[in-house]
Formats: structure tokens, sequence, C-alpha cells
């Protein structure tokens, strides 16, 4: 018996994965290029800083991706940060710093490894700041991590196809994995390319004017380092990258509010990145571009407190019908030879604009909502070959029903059943118009605590009042579907 996929025309499920991780080997083929990427990508070139800023399942990382590759292909070198498992969660600027050092030393490293000839454009100065840099900042990694992170990194090319078929053909990379080890050290990578040991008292004390002997006799922890220090590394660093031959450096970091020492909260989220974007002397120097991704909840906690985004025109992330149109399209032909499309999956067509506006223009939740449609027809009809009203129907609400509301919001605003308690309240009014009366008649509550709860729905976005005072209307596409089919409690 045919799977679903197949009945559809389709060459396989497309409708089981959600992030842009999972679908990193064909992100090319299906990405959807947002009206503002052009402009985005040439201010990165010229390393600009920039802020980009949307919801949960906007699209962020896809975003990330698509730029760090565009970059790549242009000679910009790049470094995605998006691990934050080493960097505490206040007063932590020059961990950033120290972690970002660390990132680009290692991935560097490995880059020269492969192209040793790039070596030869550095004087003796600068091979000693990298001997130094690389001697304290290279991770120390096991064989595997070696090997797995080798076999991402591209020689470098050149305008010059005769260089370029030197370095392919006559300039043999150098491994960095000694014969028989377990684990490649910094001082076996600084040996390994050739570089000079650096001893003389005055090249340390260009980082360090407090040292008093030559060299220090153990390698530096992050504690022996100031904030400007590791600035002055990182920027150094970044000038030795474009002096072998990069156009320019950029830093993307991703995935701030994911990490789970944050737990979701605004409070700790702002407190975890606020030093470092409010440095806007790191973010408006030459030599390196940042590039922040950064959840839309916490923009405007952030701007209170300093950090200047007028400074640098962040991109918020968002999508209008059309675009979700070709979002979900340019997916669906992907994994049809070109020979499908949204419509075609559709008992009719007219169901298309509800999806859409249900997802609430979130690519993320459009494909869980598929996800839930797609699943439904399974149990139906796997033979059909095309969505049924039943199966659309049913996914809906099921999408609706299953949804983690909790997720959209910081764990510091309300608790998860906080926010349950507060859709079942407005689920059970029946009415996607509504006044705080009706609140206190159908929940049997006093006026002032009916007024209690408009003000924590309308803060969790799931109200707005009209122009009528005093009158809301239910603004959450899903919460308005459950009332419109008369669900009374999830």
């Amino acid at each position: 018996m045919k799977e679903l996929y197949q009945s559809l025309g389709l060459t396989t499920n497309l409708f089981s994965k959600f992030s842009a991780e999972e679908e990193i080997e064909y992100l090319d083929s299906i990405y959807v290029i947002p009206k503002y990427f052009n402009s985005l990508y040439s201010n990165l070139k010229d390393a600009s800083s920039r802020f980009i800023i949307g919801s949960r399942g906007s699209g962020k990382t896809a975003l990330i991706l698509q730029l760090k590759n565009a970059l790549e292909n242009e000679e910009v070198y790049t470094f995605l940060l998006d691990n934050f498992e080493n960097i505490p969660k206040k007063d932590n600027e020059k961990y950033f710093i120290f972690e970002i050092i660390q990132g680009i030393t290692s991935d560097f490293s490995l880059i020269l490894a492969k192209n040793p000839s790039l070596l030869k454009k550095l004087n003796k100065f600068e091979k000693e700041k990298l001997s130094f840099i690389i001697e304290e900042f290279f991770k120390t990694l096991s064989k595997k991590e070696y090997l797995d992170r080798n076999n991402k990194v591209k020689r470098f090319k050149t305008q010059n196809w005769l260089k370029d078929f030197f370095n392919s053909y006559l300039n043999k990379p150098i491994n960095l994995l000694i014969s028989g080890g377990i684990e490649i050290f910094s001082d076996s990578v600084a040996k390994s390319l050739g570089l000079p040991k650096v001893q003389t008292q005055n090249f340390y004390k260009n980082y360090f004017p407090e040292f008093k002997i030559s060299t220090p006799e153990k390698k530096l922890t992050i504690k022996d380092f100031e904030y400007n220090s590791l600035k002055e590394i990182l920027i150094d660093l970044c000038k030795i990258i474009k002096k072998i031959g990069y156009r320019n450096v950029v830093i993307l970091i991703d995935k701030i509010d994911e990490n789970r020492n944050l737990k979701g909260s605004i409070n700790d989220v702002c407190n975890f990145i606020e030093e470092i974007l409010k440095d806007t002397n790191l973010l408006m120097q030459n030599d390196f571009g940042l590039v922040f991704s950064i959840w839309d909840e916490v923009r405007n906690v952030l701007a209170s407190r300093g950090v200047r985004f007028d400074k640098f025109r962040p991109i918020d992330v968002t999508w209008t019908n059309e675009e979700i149109t070709e979002i979900i399209n340019k997916r669906i032909g992907f994994f049809s030879n070109n020979s499908k499309e949204i419509d075609d999956l559709l008992v009719d067509r007219n169901e298309k604009n509800g999806i859409i506006e249900l997802a609430n223009y979130s690519p993320r939740d459009l494909f869980h909502l598929l996800a839930n449609i797609y699943d439904e027809q399974s149990v139906i009809n796997s033979s059909s070959t095309f969505f049924t009203h039943e199966a659309i129907n049913n996914g809906k609400l099921k999408f609706c029903k299953e949804y983690e509301y909790y997720a959209l919001f910081p764990s510091n605003r309300n608790s998860k059943d906080d926010v349950f308690r507060n859709i079942n309240r407005l689920l059970k009014t029946a009415k996607t118009k509504l006044r705080s009366n009706d609140l206190a008649s159908v929940l049997k509550v006093n006026p002032a605590t009916a007024n209690s709860y408009i003000k924590i729905m309308s803060d969790f976005n799931f109200i707005k009042m009209t122009d009528e005072q005093y009158v809301y209307n239910v603004i959450d596409p899903k919460i308005r579907h459950m009332i419109e089919n008369k669900i009374i409690e999830i």
C-alpha cells in the first residue's frame, strides 16, 4: 500500500522536519530569500554590525545560515556562536569574547593547516601574534572533533586560477593529528604550522602590561584577561585573517534565548546579553561585524536598559501571506520535482488562506499545522491525492489544542499553568468579542477579578481592545478557531 506522500505525488514526507538545522543539506534549494536579504548581506560584507529580531519560529536561524553561506562564497570569514554553555548568566562580556576567540582560533587553524601557503602573507610579528593566539586559545580537540571539524573546512579560494591549482595539487595540507594521537593540543598546532615560539617579554606586554616575566609558566585562563585585552586580541586575530586574503570577518550569534540555563526568562536573557550589546565601540569597530539574532520579546526591555538598536538598523523577520505561500510552495516543489504546489494538495484551494492565517504567518507553525493535517489524512485515507476537508478540519483543531502556547512567552511572565488557565477562561465565554462582564458572568467572579483577567489576557496578546471602549477581540487565531468550533477547554 502506498504511503500518503506517494499518493500526494511527493518524494518524501516533507512535513516531518521543523527547523533549519534539520534541513541544512538542502536549505539552499528550499529557502525563500526575504525582501531585506540583499541589503543585509551587502552591509555584512562590509563588516557592519546588525540585529536580527523575530518571534520564535519566524525563520531567524534559517536566515543566519543562509547569510553565513552567502558570505563565505564571497570570501568573508564567518564564525557562528550558538552554544553558550561556558558563558555565565551575567557579568559575562569577556566570556563572550573569550568564547568567540577560542572558536575562531580553532577553526582558522584548521583552515591554515589545509592552506599552509597562506602563512607566507604574514610578517614575522604577525606570525608571533598568531602563534600566541593559537597557543593560548586553541581548544583541545579529540580525534573525532578534529576530523568532524576538519571535514567542514574548505580550502581558501583565490581569484587566481593558477594559485588555486597550486593550492589544490602542489601545496600539501598539514595533518594536525599526530600519528597515534587522540587529541590535538594548542602547542602542537602552532608547531605543526611552523609558527615561531613566542618568548619575548615585549610581546606579552602588548596585551598584559602587568606581566613581569617573559612568558607565563602555564597556559593562561580567562581569569588572566581583562575585557579590553580580549577585544584587542580579537581585533588582531581578525586583522590577521584579513591579511591572509579574506575580505572581512563576520561573527554570527544565534539562539541566545534557547540557552537552557536561561529557562526562557526575559530578565535572564536580557542580563545575559545586555553588557556586550551596550558596548557600541565593539559593535561599531571596522575589523569585524557582529550579527545578533534576538527574540522579539526581549527587544523593548533591552532598549530600556540602554541598548542602542537605532544605531544598527535592526531587521524584523516577518512574512506576508504571499511570502508564506512562496515558502511552502518552494518546499513542496523541491519534494515533488517541481510538479506540485500547496493548492494541488488541498481539496479546495480556498482552504489555503485559512491555514496560513491559523499559523499566524509563522513558517514553523505552518509546517507544524500541515504536519497535523498530513497525519490526520494518513488515518482517514492514505490513498487520497489531496488533503480532504475532514483531514484539514481535524488537523486544525489538533494543532490548536496541542500547541505549545507557553513556549511563546518568557517564563517569568507567568507559569505554563497560567497560560492554559487564561486560554480556558476565554474558551468558556464562547465569544470572540467580549467585555469583562462576560468573564465575570461565565466564571462567576467579581468585576475586579474579571478586569485582572482582562489585563493578563492582553499581556499575553490573546485579546486586544477594539475601537469600542472596554470591548475586546480575541486576536490569537488559534484561540479564535477553538471558540468558533465550540471547544471549551484544552
